[in-house]
């Protein structure tokens, strides 16, 4: 089961208002739920949108990211939803 955050909390950075629109990795890990860095890699090669800079540096439209991570698999809920 993925649950969405809304809001990702990296360890390590003060985030700005315009960097909040796009992430790194770790924060796409962190929305995802708390998966790991390698899991995200593991979703790049499915095709999971992204803006590659350079070789290595890879940056992610985190709007981009949570509409695609539903898309791929669902709004899962289970139990009851808090009130």
């Amino acid at each position: 089961m993925i649950e969405l955050n809304q809001t990702p909390q990296v360890a390590g950075g003060d985030q700005s208002a315009a960097s909040q629109n796009f992430g790194d990795k770790r924060t796409v890990a962190a929305l995802a739920g708390n998966m790991s860095v390698r899991w995200v890699d593991g979703e790049l090669q499915k095709g999971m949108p992204h803006l590659r800079l350079g070789k290595r540096r890879v940056r992610f439209d985190i709007e981009e990211v949570r509409a695609w991570l539903k898309e791929q698999y669902g709004q899962q809920r289970r139990g009851k939803i808090a009130a």
